[in-house]
């Protein structure tokens, strides 16, 4: 499966999917973090979501242009 592969005859992406990564410093999160790394004209970060890891957090969203970060530590 090739999320970037277009399967209708009518749909056209002239810009780049715009996504969300919930716990973004996790191993999923992290490797979804490592695609947009590798397509940076096909996937845009749109935001982020982090439990507690602050610098982690900084750190990404300046590597991305992310304006949007949310953190759930209480």
């Amino acid at each position: 499966m090739n999320i970037f592969e277009d399967t209708s005859p009518h749909a056209y992406r002239n810009s780049p999917l715009r996504v969300a990564v919930l716990g973004a410093s996790g191993s999923v999160g992290k490797q979804t973090l490592d695609v947009c790394r590798h397509f940076p004209d096909k996937v845009e970060l749109a935001a982020l979501a982090v439990h507690s890891s602050v610098e982690f957090a900084v750190q990404a969203a300046k590597e991305f242009h992310c304006n949007y970060i949310a953190f759930a530590d209480e």
